[in-house]
């Protein structure tokens, strides 16, 4: 799983295993906690996570989006994914 962002102690790695649910990014909040988040949706999919965290990620996703689902189909396809300011 590339690590496509990382925002202080969060983590945000692609995740995109065909064979597990919809396009995704990993989160990991200060190694203490993580979950995975919907792209498209910004929908929680995973464990809860700290409401700050949860909120730092929506908040870069959100004009990302495209970014992050090109990326996702870049690397479905075997391309290298590059990190995501």
């Amino acid at each position: 799983m590339p690590v496509v962002a990382q925002l202080g102690g969060i983590k945000i790695n692609l995740y995109y295993n065909e064979d597990h649910g919809p396009p995704h990014v990993h989160v990991w909040c200060d190694d203490d906690h993580w979950t995975w988040i919907a792209i498209e949706t910004l929908e929680l999919l995973g464990d809860a996570i700290p409401a700050k965290c949860y909120r730092a990620v929506r908040e870069w996703m959100e004009p990302r989006r495209d970014q992050l689902m090109e990326s996702w189909h870049q690397a479905r396809q075997g391309q290298r994914v590059r990190r995501i300011p």
